[in-house]
């Protein structure tokens, strides 16, 4: 249910989406307005619905809000840094990276981004092939509907991609089930089995390792962070650069990591509520 209501609910939170109700709505108040009472009232609607409009694209679009929110994001956890005395004992990399239909109709691995998740994963897995590391990958698919007897998952997809690499598929675990953050935890933790002293390696993008780290906590598993695939450079900035897709997408991503933190925080799944 959860999952459902998600992906039904999104879009509504997205801003360029909200700029748009806000300024269409505003234009159809200006043609509906008849009569000389109703057309003050539609008046002064209109100009309340543009006006929102007009501040949700400047404030979202033309100024770095977005990346300003996810450098609040980033910087929560800093690298964890390997050495030879916290060797990994198991590393978990999170989906969000391929397409799995796409993978399966042209026989390749696709990606959608955050590549460096997987990238980085396969250079760990590489360098501690050896070792008796456990290597789980947890990724199914985030599409609403899905046919489960001839679509790909992500893990289909990934699986396919360490072939194409020449990485043993045996060292590898893939977790086919989870669609959502939280599922990736509760289910890597069924596979991983964690014990107490052992050092487990998260890796996910920077600006979802809070929301993800603070599943697992609530899970009662705290891995060590190592995040990949940073969006920012860390450092604020406050001057409008009108970049409008870029400023759209950073907000997009930034709002679905605090409404989705948020949501899970509330029905019991988070062990806090914000950064």
């Amino acid at each position: 249910m959860f999952f459902f209501l998600s992906k039904i609910l999104w879009p509504l939170t997205q801003p360029l989406y909200l700029a748009g109700i806000f300024m269409v709505g505003g234009f159809l108040l200006l043609l509906l307005a008849t009569g000389k009472r109703e057309k003050r009232g539609m008046l002064t609607a209109s100009k309340i619905s543009l006006g929102l409009g007009v501040c949700v694209f400047f404030v979202f679009g033309a100024m770095p809000t977005g990346h300003n929110l996810l450098v609040i994001l980033e910087r929560q956890y800093p690298r964890t840094e390997i050495t030879e005395s916290t060797a990994p004992d198991g590393i978990i990399v999170l989906g969000g990276m391929f397409n799995g239909p796409l993978s399966r109709v042209h026989g390749q691995s696709i990606g959608t981004g955050a590549m460096e998740r997987v990238v980085t994963f396969h250079n760990l897995a590489r360098r501690y092939q050896h070792a008796p590391t456990k290597l789980i990958f947890s990724g199914s698919s985030a599409r609403l509907t899905r046919d489960q007897n001839t679509e790909w998952t992500e893990s289909d997809a990934a699986a396919l991609y360490f072939e194409e690499a020449g990485f043993p598929l045996g060292r590898l675990i893939f977790e086919s089930e989870s669609r959502t953050t939280y599922e990736n935890v509760i289910r890597s933790k069924d596979l991983a089995a964690p014990v107490t002293g052992k050092n487990w390696y998260l890796v996910t993008s920077a600006w979802h390792m809070p929301r993800a780290m603070s599943v697992f906590k609530k899970a009662g598993w705290t891995p060590q962070a190592y995040p990949v695939d940073y969006m920012t450079a860390l450092s604020f900035r406050w001057r409008p650069d009108f970049a409008l897709l870029a400023n759209f997408t950073m907000t997009q991503m930034a709002i679905h990591e605090y409404i989705g933190w948020a949501a899970y925080y509330f029905t019991g799944k988070s062990a806090s509520l914000l950064p």
